[in-house]
């Protein structure tokens, strides 16, 4: 008895595309489609920065670095976004570490203190709904 099955010709190669970002949230996708429209390279999520949570370890990556420059997205900044952040600034004092917030909101129900009352406090800079193309031009 002999063997009749044909062998299978060899599939073409595909040519690899660059792999697109995938953002966390649609306000991520919206900001990295803004610095495209101002021409300014950047990286997604590209570094990832190691912090200290008392007696536990984290790694923070910051959604977009643009040369020196970190800017951390945020459509809710809740305690523990808080909390992660000021560890960041107090471990890393040195970076230009700028938020972007979706919204000037209460940092929780019935408080008077804003997003942008809290980025102050702990020596954020900071932008309302877009990244301003003056931080690309400073």
């Amino acid at each position: 008895m002999t063997n009749t099955k044909k062998k299978k010709a060899p599939k073409p190669e595909r040519k690899k595309r660059a792999k697109k970002p995938k953002y966390r949230s649609k306000f991520e996708k919206r900001i990295a489609d803004e610095l495209a429209s101002y021409h300014v390279v950047f990286a997604y999520e590209g570094d990832k920065l190691p912090y200290t949570v008392p007696e536990s370890k984290h790694v923070y990556m910051p959604d977009f670095k643009i040369g020196a420059m970190y800017i951390e997205c945020k459509g809710l900044l809740d305690l523990e976004s808080r909390k992660k952040m000021i560890l960041i600034k107090q471990q890393y004092p040195d970076l230009d570490i700028r938020m972007v917030f979706m919204r000037n909101n209460p940092i929780r129900k019935g408080s008077t203190t804003k997003y942008s009352d809290w980025a102050e406090q702990y020596g954020f800079k900071y932008a309302i709904g877009s990244a301003p193309i003056e931080w690309f031009t400073e």
